[in-house]
């Protein structure tokens, strides 16, 4: 039991340290999920705004990611945005509770 528990702890934190090396990424123009390097300068705002919904988006695969491991992707891009963005911060914490709810998460929009 307690291995399991050791186990999972390891998974979430290697997924979050992924999410945020993506978040990074993002910022600078490289896309890591199809490794090519754009020429877009994204803002931090957009860069973690596309982030967020890949995470929510996983949750609608036809294999639909773990919500714990959601959770722990989404709560890492929180902790980055509460220091980059506070209004991302805040959206990403309302959807946060939702899908700890139970509730329907839609994608962030970006509010120009």
């Amino acid at each position: 039991m307690f291995s399991k528990t050791v186990n999972r702890r390891k998974q979430k934190a290697t997924f979050a340290v992924t999410k945020m090396a993506q978040v990074k990424s993002t910022i600078k123009g490289i896309n890591m999920t199809e490794l090519n390097i754009t020429d877009q300068c994204l803002t931090v705002e957009q860069a973690i705004t596309q982030e967020a919904n890949r995470v929510i988006a996983s949750l609608f695969f036809s294999t639909p990611a773990d919500k714990d491991m959601v959770e722990a992707a989404l709560e890492s891009i929180k902790a980055i945005a509460d220091v980059a963005c506070p209004q991302v911060a805040k959206t990403i914490h309302i959807r946060l509770v939702a899908i700890r709810n139970g509730i329907h998460v839609n994608q962030i929009q970006l509010v120009a």
